[in-house]
């Protein structure tokens, strides 16, 4: 291969890169909310995985803060699609953070256990039809 052919080849790959790096950045609103809903759906996954009984209600609501902070994303990737089914998604996480606020020694720890994953059961429930509204292939 003579070495005008060389440098010729490599000044074409050089030059494409930028064009084959914008190609890459084609991402639909659609597809940027199924990616913040997958998010969600780790943080909620996280917050079920928390025992009460081995960890501090703190670490409960810390981890309720990354599900907030996840459904805020979702909010903003949202656009005008699927406003009600948001709206579900606001409800559940105010009835989450209910829940745990209003935890207190009266409760036993399965009746709190019940009560909050009752209140993730609904975020679930609100993301998945969100997801389903949207065409998500997973969420």
């Amino acid at each position: 291969m003579s070495l005008k052919l060389v440098i010729g080849l490599m000044a074409v790959a050089v030059g494409a890169m930028p064009l084959l790096a914008a190609c890459g950045d084609d991402v639909t609103p659609e597809e940027t909310l199924c990616n913040e809903l997958e998010r969600l759906e780790t943080e909620v996954d996280a917050l079920q995985s928390l025992d009460l009984t081995a960890v501090p209600l703190t670490e409960y609501k810390d981890q309720v803060g990354e599900v907030g902070s996840a459904m805020a994303a979702v909010r903003e990737a949202r656009g005008d699609v699927g406003q009600a089914r948001v709206a579900d998604l606001d409800d559940a996480l105010q009835a989450l953070t209910s829940t745990i606020t209003d935890i207190d020694a009266g409760f036993s720890i399965e009746q709190a256990a019940n009560a909050i994953q009752s209140a993730v059961q609904g975020i679930e429930d609100a993301a998945a039809a969100l997801g389903t509204e949207v065409g998500c292939p997973q969420v």
